[in-house]
């Protein structure tokens, strides 16, 4: 029973660091299993830092700041072992789409997660393989700190809370970004940038490449590159804070909790203790599509205070119109907004919104413009935080071009300290 368990995980560990060493991906490969049974939670604690070495007395026209000393361990990584894929993306509908095109080298390449068309199960919980391989990935990722990428799963459980929907326990996927710092400073990554997707594209669609040549209408086409963004803009700003980011699933509508719940509490929490050493709260940006937009400005009005930045693409409105009260009045929703407005004029928040010119979603969205103005939460000034895309309609190609930049707008609001 050791020898085929050391052989089964020896078989794992390759696959594992062949992926995390950036080698040419190909569809072949195999990754983690859409079943199986996964722990409630997963709180780990980091390993004491070393000491810094001591330094030079500080020249008088400058002072240095005291170097963060780098982790000595990965304490998430047997979890993530046992419950993500590696530097790859599962199996799912929209990738399986993705993968059926005939792509040249250059469409993936080889710092991509690799999108896998076929499923693996990992290595069992606590066993020699599950062991061996997250002490390997451990070594390697110390030793050539950079940023990962892993597809992952994690039962959540019923609670009592004021917004909690039912009492039911839900298998929730996710897509997580770990930059950099994650393996250097863990006390520099102090936010969390969450993108919520509407009816399509689950949480495949971020991390994928776009397909040269093709759009929406060719199904599975729709890749953002999240990925190689987030690297770039970190790699141009490298001294500020950075951020997880997580392209979820779902809105988290079906799940027991709920959308209130699960955007401002339950992935925040389940982030925080799996893959961060720290017990304060992240601070959460938001990022929408559709009808996950629309989620998010649900729980904005349920917690005002709960998100750091919110950026809206072609909201959808169903159930949420500022003319027709299914939300809230029109006086508690100038309410919400002029809380919005505080956060922001204290720099504890910021919006974004971008449609197309074509999207029948349009007079909604300008409605909640002219909504946030009247409250004072945005100005004339502030006309670049609202773009209509000339022409576009509520597709992809729509937001192919306005994805990019919302995203780096997020990135650069959240690597800034936060402010009491």
């Amino acid at each position: 029973m050791v020898v085929k368990e050391r052989l089964a995980g020896f078989k794992y560990l390759m696959f594992a660091l062949t992926l995390a060493s950036c080698t040419p991906p190909t569809a072949e490969r195999v990754g983690t299993s859409e079943t199986g049974s996964f722990p409630a939670s997963s709180t780990s604690a980091a390993a004491a830092p070393a000491e810094p070495e001591a330094s030079a007395a500080p020249k008088p026209v400058s002072i240095k700041p005291v170097p963060v000393p780098s982790p000595t361990s990965l304490p998430f990584l047997p979890w993530a072992v046992e419950n993500c894929t590696i530097d790859a993306l599962a199996p799912t509908p929209y990738s399986r789409a993705w993968l059926r095109y005939p792509k040249p080298a250059d469409w993936v390449r080889p710092s991509d997660p690799t999108p896998l068309y076929d499923s693996r199960i990992p290595p069992k919980p606590g066993s020699i393989a599950a062991k061996e391989t997250a002490a390997a990935l451990e070594n390697a990722w110390l030793q050539r700190p950079e940023s990962h990428v892993l597809d992952c799963s994690f039962r959540l459980y019923p609670r009592k809370c004021p917004h909690c929907v039912k009492q039911e326990n839900t298998l929730v996927r996710y897509v997580v970004y770990l930059p950099a710092k994650t393996f250097t400073e863990p006390s520099r990554v102090n936010s969390v940038l969450l993108i919520v997707p509407g009816g399509h594209g689950g949480r495949s669609r971020a991390f994928l490449r776009p397909i040269n040549g093709l759009t929406v209408w060719d199904k599975g086409s729709g890749g953002l590159d999240a990925k190689s963004l987030a690297d770039a803009f970190y790699s141009a700003s490298p001294e500020g804070e950075q951020s997880l980011v997580v392209s979820l699933e779902t809105s988290g509508i079906q799940h027991g909790s709920g959308a209130v719940e699960y955007l401002t509490y339950d992935i925040e929490q389940h982030l925080r203790t799996t893959f961060l050493p720290r017990n304060e709260p992240l601070r959460i940006g938001v990022d929408g599509v559709s009808s996950g937009a629309r989620e998010i400005i649900r729980a904005a009005f349920a917690k005002p205070e709960s998100f750091r930045t919110i950026g809206l693409h072609c909201m959808a409105c169903g159930g949420i119109h500022p003319e027709r009260r299914l939300l809230g009045t029109r006086s508690e929703l100038l309410e919400f907004a002029k809380t919005l407005a505080r956060g922001r004029a204290q720099g504890r928040f910021d919006l974004r919104m971008s449609i197309g010119s074509r999207d029948n979603q349009l007079p909604c969205n300008q409605a909640y413009w002219e909504l946030f103005r009247e409250a004072g939460l945005v100005t004339d000034s502030d006309s670049d935080l609202f773009r209509v895309v000339p022409g576009a309609l509520h597709d992809f190609l729509f937001l192919a071009q306005a994805f990019p930049a919302h995203l780096q707008w997020h990135l650069e609001k959240l690597s800034q300290p936060a402010r009491d």
